[in-house]
């Protein structure tokens, strides 16, 4: 839906605006379907293509359309990626297609730039996704040995 780069100031405080606009599509899923959320997602280390830890400036504050959201922007102490994305679900205005849901984000302190990006999430039960699982494929304790057996490097292994 949208991303943005803040850049890194030790001293100031900043903000940034965002405009989230969401269109027919987006607005019929989000009424028809209540596991669907919009979430703001934010990484210190963002690189296209590669997994990466969740993890939101230590001075922030995210306000949508006014209303200061109160979510857990910093997880464990020390731990990197324990933090969870934001839901701003309830603040953003549904009933109008292209009306523009504005994203405040104000950070500070920060030493190191951060990517945040807004998405629209399907949200999934633990039993959904133990379910998935379940059914995924799974390789046999036989084809992985056979495998090993052809490779000169899994001797070691």
């Amino acid at each position: 839906m949208a991303l943005m780069s803040p850049t890194a100031f030790q001293t100031n405080r900043n903000t940034l605006t965002l405009s989230v606009l969401l269109d027919f599509r987006h607005i019929d899923r989000l009424k028809n379907d209540s596991s669907m959320r919009v979430m703001l997602f934010s990484t210190s280390n963002y690189a296209f293509g590669t997994s990466m830890d969740l993890s939101f400036p230590q001075q922030l504050e995210v306000k949508v359309n006014g209303e200061e959201v109160k979510a857990n922007f910093k997880g464990l102490k020390n731990k990197i990626g324990s933090t969870r994305p934001a839901d701003i679900t309830p603040f953003l205005q549904r009933q109008h297609p292209g009306s523009p849901n504005v994203v405040e984000i104000t950070y500070a302190y920060t030493h190191k730039p951060f990517t945040m990006v807004v998405n629209l999430v399907k949200k999934r039960s633990v039993e959904e996704l133990t379910e998935t699982i379940k059914n995924h494929r799974v390789i046999s304790k036989s084809t992985v040995m056979q495998e090993s057996k052809c490779t000169p490097q899994a001797a070691t292994v």
